[in-house]
């Protein structure tokens, strides 16, 4: 009985032992590797090409991770794209934040879970139309850093966060059980204007310290010699990123002349519109071009990620801009960028276009078309006015800063949003001119709490009509965003950059009021005030949703008559508003913003330009249809075609 009790222990032991041992040879085998002899990327040995598509986690509500997920693989892809923007992680020096919404890990590993594979873009650098290209805002309050070199004041900065993001992405490496095939390093150098390839080999060594050997690195650049050369470097594989074109031989011959061997490998493949600009049209591609792109990509045998595969939202003040001459131009709140997963989770005639491009590329028979996401229109909310900027000060700004010669945004600790500079003239001045120049972006100029001009771009100067001895001047400067891209993003910072004067003689001592709107309580910011109603100023309303509905829906809202401001619902920061300029009328509101029956949605508006409640027109109103294109005259097509042909 005992030898055969020992016998039996025996087996289990071996049985075990191979067990471990078979884990390990199949731990062995995952891995991914360019095979160059063949041209193609190597999947645990075997020749695979991957079809991506952009998705950004950081511009979708959490609770719609999965739904966007599961539309993309519905779509064909076997892979998917993201960003992984800095300024979103470290909003201040050594503060990180992993939670809600920016739980990237959580992100990947549902990825994962999905059978979808992932390309990370790190950066530090990403672009993306996002503030500051995903470089943290902070960096401009240290003087004359230049960004995106290997300036050593930069590079500091660069090695702290990668030291802290690069470890907690080893475990979710394919090789190690996860999701990431390969990771990016920076993002379209070459046209950046400064070719500093100690920079990035830099950074390769950083990625390659905490990595490994193994892990796929990459660059991308525009399908241009000189600009994939500025980004080449050893041992970090080249690819290109162009749009629509006839001719695929041509549009990869960059990448051919500094990778003669290797995967053809279009990073960004562009089958949406361009970014879209306040005061622009809003730019769209017709759903068949894209369609017969793609195919003409895929038909050439190339590795390709669509940009962008599934829209999303610039929420709170992460948009960023590009100057004209001194104007710079922000990019609107929505980043929907007419793709075929449109910003509200929406199925388009282009998704189904490409996904029928897609299945003639693969064996697999694809999975079901998912439906739209719903959508719920909660209808009009009248808002009351509350309290002024100046009325709110101490709220919004309890410590002040006092300082001899106004300071950029930054050097107050203020990155994002807005701040309030004040002088208390000690002598009265009558028909001045008051100059303030290099504001960044925009900026409401008072005299005594009125409205004297609003200034911004290459505008610098202001006609003051009468500024008594101890009445104030106050300089409300909005940041717009900084620049996602080119040389002059070494210029960003916001505020007031230079001395203000007035008839030429230099204004000193100012009190800076560093505003947060983002952590104003409702219970003790609206209060009955004699002097309410002055612009720029909160206005704030409630709803609940309808009982009927077991759980809040998506929605848009129409802000309109208000003309430019900042949106919050339940004090979250859903973005900027700016219908008067067009093109974008509405802003896209996910269901996990509200609060499910019978709860009260609290929607607050801080309104720059124009009090609509002075002509008893003060309410917003809730509509299951986004307005992105009030500014656009007229267009061949439209998005909401039949869907016959794709069914």
């Amino acid at each position: 009985m005992m030898e055969s009790f020992d016998l039996m222990m025996k087996i289990r032991c071996i049985l075990f032992l191979l067990l471990v041992v078979c884990l390990v040879e199949v731990n062995c085998r995952r891995n991914f590797t360019i095979d160059y002899e063949n041209n193609t990327f190597l999947k645990d040995g075997k020749p695979f090409r991957y079809i991506s598509g952009s998705i950004h986690y950081n511009r979708l509500s959490q609770s719609h991770w999965k739904t966007r997920l599961l539309m993309m693989k519905s779509a064909g892809l076997n892979t998917i794209t993201t960003y992984l923007p800095w300024n979103y992680h470290e909003p201040r020096p050594g503060v990180y934040d992993f939670t809600g919404n920016l739980d990237v890990f959580r992100f990947l590993d549902l990825a994962n879970s999905l059978d979808l594979l992932v390309i990370l873009r790190v950066g530090p650098y990403t672009c993306a139309g996002w503030d500051f290209g995903g470089l943290a805002g902070w960096l401009m309050s240290t003087d004359n850093i230049t960004v995106r070199t290997n300036d050593p004041v930069y590079m500091t900065a660069v090695y702290s966060w990668l030291d802290y993001i690069l470890p907690k992405i080893h475990p979710v490496l394919y090789e190690n059980g996860g999701a990431v095939i390969s990771l990016q390093i920076e993002n379209e150098y070459g046209s950046f204007g400064i070719c500093d390839h100690l920079y990035l080999k830099n950074l390769r060594d950083r990625f390659r310290l905490h990595l490994g050997p193994t892990v796929v690195l990459f660059t991308t650049d525009g399908s241009a010699d000189v600009l994939v050369e500025c980004s080449k470097i050893e041992g970090v594989y080249a690819t290109v990123d162009f749009g629509l074109t006839d001719f695929p031989e041509k549009a990869f011959a960059p990448q051919r002349k500094v990778e003669p061997k290797g995967p053809l490998v279009c990073s960004e493949f562009y089958v949406e519109g361009d970014i879209d600009y306040w005061g622009r049209n809003f730019s769209m591609l017709n759903y068949r071009e894209a369609a017969e792109g793609l195919d003409i990509i895929l038909a050439y045998g190339a590795n390709i990620n669509l940009y962008m595969m599934a829209g999303g939202t610039n929420f709170a003040y992460y948009n960023g801009g590009q100057y004209t001459g001194s104007y710079l131009n922000p990019v609107i709140t929505s980043y929907d960028h007419d793709s075929p997963i449109t910003e509200g989770g929406k199925i388009t005639p282009k998704y189904l276009a490409i996904r029928k491009v897609i299945q003639k590329y693969t064996s697999k028979t694809l999975p079901p078309v998912p439906p739209s996401v719903p959508v719920y229109a909660y209808g009009q909310v009248k808002l009351t006015q509350g309290p002024n900027i100046f009325e709110s000060l101490k709220i919004l700004s309890p410590n002040p800063v006092k300082s001899q010669y106004p300071v950029n945004m930054e050097k107050v600790g203020q990155y994002y949003g807005f701040i309030l500079y004040r002088h208390t003239s000690t002598s009265s001045i009558y028909n001045g001119t008051l100059q303030v120049p290099y504001i960044r972006d925009r900026a409401h100029i008072f005299i005594n709490k009125e409205l004297i001009c609003i200034i911004h771009g290459g505008e610098t100067k202001c006609h003051v009509t009468v500024f008594k001895e101890g009445q104030d001047m106050d300089i409300l400067v909005e940041n717009q965003g900084r620049l996602y891209g080119g040389m002059q993003m070494i210029f960003s910072q916001k505020g007031l950059i230079r001395n203000v004067t007035l008839d030429g003689k230099i204004v000193r001592d100012w009190t800076i009021f560093p505003l947060n709107l983002d952590l104003f309580n409702p219970g003790t910011l609206f209060y009955k005030t004699k002097d309410s109603g002055h612009i720029p100023g909160f206005y704030f309303g409630n709803f609940q949703i309808p009982s009927k509905l077991e759980e809040p829906q998506d929605t848009y809202i129409d802000v309109q008559p208000f003309r430019k401001g900042q949106l919050f619902i339940n004090g979250i920061n859903i973005g900027r508003y700016w219908p008067w300029k067009g093109p974008q009328v509405t802003l896209y509101v996910p269901k996990s913003v509200l609060k499910p029956y019978p709860g009260n949605n609290i929607v607050v508006l801080f309104e720059l330009d124009h009090s609509p409640c002075d002509y008893n027109d003060c309410a917003v109103k809730f509509v299951d249809q986004p307005k992105l294109n009030k500014t656009v005259l007229s267009t061949p097509w439209t998005r909401d075609v039949v869907f016959a042909d794709y069914a």
